[in-house]
């Protein structure tokens, strides 16, 4: 009994771990995930299972007598509205304008997807270890599906694939537990309960179900073990068939049948998109550029795994084979094998736990030598989490046109240990390791004799919790955290900028400075003035000072699970935006400027108009930055003169002659010393007896970086060119520095109320 406990607690820890790594990162949700979450809305809140008051966010339809359903199976939703009840009362998330959609479908996904994925995962290993397989290779096997495949980036997100493969794996580890011996009844029951709503989750589930059924048939013959199977089989696919019997008027009409045929002109093929298998499409599942062998290199071991594993489990073994052939020829004769803009083969996923199984019977050296290979898979897959699960359009190798990139930039998913932490990019990589490593770990103790397994259990399962708690736990210290609030207070001060006399964009918010590649974000709050009938796309592009782009990112304003079209008016909603700066440190120091602008899909930028009524084209700058290699000093040495505005000048050179006719560079230091409000114009004047006889005008630097833009203590060196006529006499003439601001002409004065400062004089000969 202690063993049994210790190895319970073990596999805790193991699944606590992955359910770590699968919260990692909040993806932005697509139209599959909201799809899944529109029916978890109508089901939490209206006790409905029509969409209709959210199917503005999704293209995964399906229409039944004047209302929209979603075209997914209604298991995942099923099991993610009793928790969207929970956390309405526990958290008061609100309406669907109150709090961000991004983050209550993670919360949904953690609790509906990621932690059945880890209990699959931990399963698998401790199913393969009892049936035989070595310790080593289980770890390997159970880490490289768990972490090296597609079922870690759609552990991630409300795609129903992963908690489909949970339930397969729970009805398949319930039937051959005992093996060889037959199951007992109750784990028939529950076997046939998990098949069955593993159907109501993702209807290709059906081919696992079939398969389970034909075994536990052959294993138990057609007494009260196999009706027992069929039992729990018919209640868990009750779930399904009231759904379906509600939404379509019969329990056998399937939402396939009402999809949106526009949309999915595919699914009119064949059985609901699925026809003969075709090699193009077994080669694109497999060894494509996201094919299962491509992203997943050390499958090419399965055919050796399945050899020994069937040699040790024949049974299980076979059916784990046969349930993954069964995924693939289903996949390989799909109308999409990819399913749109897929990160991988992500049909197959289901089974991906069944060929861990067999993976589990590699020879431990043989396991060991694909170590480099599971290394590959991870990168492979980590890179795809870690940016969205989803390629960007028109990539034919997203791995290396896409993902990799923008991994590499530091273009990230939002992440709990970077807000929580303030880490960079890097660092929210390589703290992936914490988790992991005490995975494996668990892994290693649960799985060995070694005699202080006994009391390495609860410290490591301690750790885990705290893990938990500092890295990944989705809560603030009043609920919500408050950067996924979008219902908020107006600003006090209004840009009011109007875009088509329907959508004011009310303020922006984003730091006034950066370094180079630096990521930052934008506050960005909405009002309608009016209801909206089309989802708008925002822009917010940043461009030098030559307009010359350096980062942006066009998408719904307030994220697509909230589109403008379910906007109230009146309401105010902020966005953020996540930019990083494509500006290399050579560049630096400059000015960028935030555009900003909505279009129509598909259109052209909508006009605008500014608070004075004038209007404005295409996008609107509404932010400055500034961009500085090096962190702000201090001044070395006594200012010349310093301007009440808050700019010292720290040094000026003068030469002491220079030709009539000619010209004369004036060399200035300045300085800020306090946070500057407004942009300070540089005037430098020789004077003669009647007025200047040379004057420059322009900005410190040439308004590289306007002063509006200076951090305290920065220093900058510039330069002004006086150039003298022919005909000024020759004589020595004094030179003068000052600062003054447009468009009024208003000059900074110093303390004493002088508002110039003679630098100087200079010579001027023949």
């Amino acid at each position: 009994m202690a063993d049994r406990v210790v190895a319970i607690g073990y596999s805790i820890v193991a699944a606590l771990t992955l359910v770590i790594v699968y919260s990692w990162f909040v993806p932005e949700p697509g139209p599959n995930e909201l799809s899944h979450f529109d029916l978890v809305l109508a089901l939490a809140r209206d006790r409905v299972t029509s969409i209709d008051p959210y199917a503005a966010n999704t293209i995964d339809r399906s229409f039944s007598d004047g209302h929209v359903y979603t075209n997914k199976a209604p298991g995942l939703a099923l099991l993610g509205a009793p928790f969207l009840w929970i956390l309405d009362r526990v958290l008061a998330i609100g309406p669907l304008a109150a709090t961000r959609v991004a983050y209550v479908v993670h919360l949904i996904a953690t609790m509906t997807v990621a932690i059945p994925g880890a209990i699959a995962i931990v399963t698998l290993g401790a199913l393969a270890r009892r049936h035989g397989a070595p310790v080593t290779s289980t770890i390997v096997a159970s880490a490289a599906i768990g972490l090296a495949t597609a079922f870690l980036p759609f552990a991630t997100t409300l795609y129903s694939h992963v908690t489909a493969a949970a339930f397969i794996v729970v009805a398949f580890a319930l039937l051959t537990w005992r093996h060889p011996s037959p199951p007992a009844a109750w784990q028939c029951v529950a076997a046939g309960l998990a098949a069955g709503f593993a159907v109501a989750i993702e209807f290709p589930a059906a081919i696992a179900f079939v398969a389970l059924s034909i075994f536990s048939i052959a294993t138990t013959g057609a007494g009260r073990r196999t009706i027992g199977f069929a039992v729990g089989s018919i209640v868990g696919l009750c779930p399904l068939a009231t759904y379906n019997w509600i939404s379509f008027g019969a329990p056998w009409r399937l939402s396939y049948g009402y999809t949106d045929f526009i949309a999915f002109e595919g699914m009119r093929r064949g059985l609901f998109g699925v026809g003969v298998p075709t090699w193009e499409g077994l080669a694109e599942i497999l060894i494509g550029p996201s094919g299962l062998v491509t992203q997943s290199p050390f499958m090419l071991l399965l055919p050796v795994g399945a050899l020994l594993a069937s040699r040790r489990a024949h049974g299980p073994a076979l059916v784990a084979i046969a349930t993954a052939l069964g995924f693939i020829a289903y996949n390989a004769g799909f109308w999409a094998p990819l399913g749109g803009q897929s990160s991988g083969p992500r049909y197959i996923v289901p089974a991906l736990p069944l060929l861990g199984y067999v993976m589990a019977f590699v020879l431990r050296r043989l396991a060991l030598a694909a170590l480099p290979l599971v290394a590959a898979g991870f990168i492979h897959v980590a890179a795809i989490a870690a940016v969205e699960p989803k390629t960007g359009p028109g990539h034919a190798n997203a791995l290396f046109a896409y993902w990799l990139p923008a991994l590499v930039r530091g273009d990230l998913a939002t992440t709990w240990i970077a807000d929580r932490w303030g880490l960079g990019a890097t660092a929210v990589i390589v703290a992936l390791a914490i988790p992991i490593a005490l995975g494996l770990t668990a892994a290693a103790l649960g799985l060995s004799r070694w005699w202080m397994r006994r009391w390495a259990v609860a410290p490591l399962l301690a750790i885990s919790i705290v893990a938990w708690g500092l890295i990944v736990a989705p809560f603030g210290r009043g609920g919500v955290p408050e950067r996924f609030r979008v219902t908020v207070a107006p600003p006090t001060e209004s840009l009011g900028l109007v875009f088509d006399d329907r959508v004011e964009l009310v303020a922006i918010e984003g730091p006034r400075s950066a370094a180079p590649r630096d990521t930052i974000d934008f506050d960005l709050y909405w009002r309608a003035s009016a209801p909206i009938d089309a989802n708008l796309v925002a822009f917010v592009h940043l461009v030098d000072d030559g307009g010359v782009p350096i980062a942006g990112r066009d998408g719904p304003p307030t994220g697509g699970g909230f589109p403008t079209n379910l906007w109230r008016p009146g309401e105010v909603y902020r966005a953020r935006t996540r930019l990083r700066f494509e500006v290399s440190p050579e560049r630096a120091p400059l000015a960028v400027r935030a555009i900003v602008g909505m279009y129509e899909p598909g259109g052209e930028p909508l006009p605008s108009r500014d608070r004075r009524g004038s209007v404005l084209r295409g996008g609107v700058p509404v932010h400055r930055i500034g961009v500085f290699r090096d962190p702000p000093g201090q001044a070395t040495t006594p200012a010349q003169a310093t301007f009440v505005g808050g700019i010292d000048l720290v040094a000026a050179r003068v030469p002491p002659s220079a030709m009539i006719g000619g010209s004369a560079t004036i060399a200035l230091t300045w300085q800020a010393t306090g946070a500057l409000a407004e942009d300070a114009t540089v005037f430098v004047q020789a004077l003669g007896p009647d007025g200047p006889i040379a004057q420059w005008d322009a900005a410190p630097m040439r308004g590289r970086v306007p002063t509006g833009l200076w951090r305290p203590g920065d220093t900058f060196e510039d330069v002004a060119i006086l150039t003298f006529s022919s005909n000024v006499p020759r004589g020595i003439y004094p030179v003068i520095v000052g600062l003054y601001t447009l468009p009024e002409i208003r000059r900074w004065p110093m303390a004493n109320g002088v508002d110039f400062i003679e630098i100087g004089a200079i010579t001027l000969e023949p």
